[in-house]
């Protein structure tokens, strides 16, 4: 250094070296860059938990003690079967819930098969719901197969999210359910076309099989279809009704199908669940093992056809029935030689009084065609028509047959549409008919009946029904006497405690409760009499007395399910008795 330097200079450097040196941070950082490095990445992972630990706070969606979720279902089911399951959701706040939806989880091995409502998508898992107000509830419901191994516990879940109609927050609320599974011994499905063609004949087949180490015997298959769906014919041909098969024996790794044919009728896009369940009859009691179903999708048809009737669902004895016929080419090509078919099936309808036109009746089924109807020979591209026709009811009935109905149906073919397409049938039912009948005879005291003087008589209730059964049926009367005129005899004796009177309303109630089937045709009319004593006044002097009025009876028809009621006798009097001595002496007082 001393070559280096002057004096001078080497004296300011000495100073330099001996003063104390200020701290740099800079410099800190540039002599310590491992120690800083360090020192920086936790600060940063630090805040970044922070960070992320307030906002999982803030994005945690809050849950509402007062809204309930639910899910109902079976507890346990058989590998391969079919489960129904409620989702139920209830609204306990005192505001409405809004921007609702559902979001379902399913198990590993099921698959979705159906669901009302509609979910957003062919999975369904998702459900928007409407408006739920305060204090409702409501549900979905979903039906999946379910597979796996015996004894694998199988979990649905569901989460509901939703908004109060007065709060802006998001709200969610969870539930789920859990189904044990069980091996299987039968198994079951449908298998068919996913469309199907308005009103045209569609095959399903049902197929079952005996996978168990044991015999079956007593087997019962049972289909549902759904409103739209006709069946037309199957093989093998049902044991009951037109949805009921009996399978006597399954052996062992036996199998067996059923081809069914129906109609589907509805709107375009709309979906039929046909619901398919096998069990055993067990003391006369279907017990169902295992179900199954299947969704078929309606697609549109080139010609439509479409019966309607006035009344629509049910018709008196004398009624005359207005069909119409409403048919039309959904195409964009014209149809040529149209062909209109229409059969009616019933034992109360008139067929020698039908009133048609331009048509050609044979027995029940009458023909429209180009030959009798003239614009029938081109239906144009989205071109349509109507018919209508008449059919009376007769008056009267002459069989013991119970629950009859009126049924149309019709088919609908062309040049271009050699298949036939159906229309939906159409069903009348026969309504229950009450009749009644008041009675009365002299029995003792003033004949002819004289002022401050008593008599006594007999009044006689007779009741008689027609074609169905009726239920929690009861008469009714006013009784226009004193109180004191009601003498409580009654007969016969098993009536006493349903016919009985009312002193402070003035009322006569007779309970008669159960009304079988051609009640008073086929079996005794229901009757019961009552003694009545009549002690006239002086007001009633050179007149007939007024016994009772707005005499009338009403029931349930378990057939069609509406109230029916019988005609109201307005008031019976003195005059009205068919009694010999009043006939003699008069029914006026004296």
């Amino acid at each position: 250094m001393d070559e280096i330097f002057d004096p001078n200079q080497r004296d300011e450097l000495n100073e330099h070296l001996n003063e104390t040196p200020a701290f740099s941070f800079r410099d800190f950082i540039k002599k310590n860059k491992v120690i800083t490095g360090a020192v920086a990445a936790a600060v940063i992972a630090v805040a970044v938990a922070v960070l992320v630990l307030v906002s999982q706070k803030q994005e945690a969606t809050p849950v509402s003690n007062n809204v309930f979720l639910s899910i109902k279902g079976p507890s346990q089911i058989s590998s391969g079967n079919e489960a129904e399951y409620r989702i139920v959701y209830r609204n306990g706040e005192n505001s409405d819930l809004v921007s609702g939806s559902l979001e379902l989880f399913y198990p590993s091995g099921s698959k979705f098969k159906s669901a009302v409502p509609a979910p957003l998508s062919s999975n369904g898992n998702r459900f928007t719901l409407p408006v739920i107000k305060a204090g409702s509830d409501g549900e979905v419901k979903v039906r999946i197969k379910i597979s796996g191994a015996t004894a694998e516990d199988k979990v649905i879940a569901a989460k509901f999210n939703y908004k109060l109609a007065d709060f802006n927050s998001e709200f969610e609320v969870k539930a789920e359910a859990r189904t044990l599974v069980l091996a299987p011994n039968l198994t079951l499905d449908i298998t068919g076309p996913i469309d199907v063609t308005v009103g045209q004949d569609t095959t399903f087949v049902v197929n079952y099989s005996n996978v168990s180490n044991q015999d079956f015997d007593n087997l019962v298959l049972q289909l549902q279809y759904p409103e739209g769906v006709d069946f037309v014919s199957s093989s093998p041909k049902p044991s009951k009704d037109q949805n009921i098969f009996s399978i006597p024996r399954l052996a062992v790794s036996e199998s067996g199908r059923i081809e069914v044919t129906a109609t589907f009728n509805g709107d375009a896009n709309q979906e039929k669940l046909i619901i398919a369940e096998l069990g055993q009859l067990i003391n006369n009691t279907f017990a169902p093992q295992l179900s199954t179903s299947a969704v078929f999708k309606i697609v549109a048809a080139p010609m439509s056809l479409k019966i309607t009737a006035e009344p629509m669902d049910v018709v008196d004895l004398g009624d005359t029935i207005e069909f119409n016929v409403e048919y039309a080419n959904q195409s964009s090509i014209g149809m040529t030689n149209v062909v209109i078919t229409v059969n009616l099936e019933s034992s109360i309808l008139d067929l020698s009084r039908v009133t048609v036109y331009d048509a050609i009746v044979t027995g029940s089924t009458i023909t429209w065609k180009s030959a009798t109807l003239s614009n029938l020979s081109v239906l144009g591209p989205n071109q349509k028509g109507e018919i209508t026709f008449r059919a009376p009811v007769r008056s009267n009935l002459t069989s013991n047959v119970k629950n009859l109905t009126v049924r149309a149906s019709g088919t609908i073919k062309s040049d271009q549409m050699p298949n036939i397409a159906r229309a939906s049938e159409r069903e009348i039912k026969l309504t229950s008919e009450m009749n009644l009948l008041v009675s009365g005879k002299y029995l003792s005291g003033a004949a002819p009946m004289k002022v401050g003087q008593s008599t006594t008589f007999a009044v006689t209730f007779l009741v008689t029904n027609t074609s169905n059964d009726i239920i929690d049926s009861e008469l009714r009367a006013s009784l226009l006497l004193p109180a004191n005129a009601w003498s409580n005899i009654v007969v016969p004796e098993q009536e006493k405690s349903n016919l009985v009177y009312d002193p402070n309303s003035g009322i006569i109630k007779w309970k008669t409760g159960s009304l079988p089937a051609f009640t008073g045709k086929f079996t005794p009319a229901r009757l019961a009499t009552f003694q009545l004593v009549v002690t006239p006044t002086e007001s009633d002097k050179g007149k007939s007395v007024k016994l009772l009025s707005d005499v009338g009876i009403e029931g349930l028809d378990t057939f069609t399910n509406l109230p029916v009621k019988s005609d109201v006798i307005s008031d019976f009097a003195t005059d009205d008795l068919d009694d010999e001595v009043f006939d003699q002496k008069g029914s006026a007082v004296q």
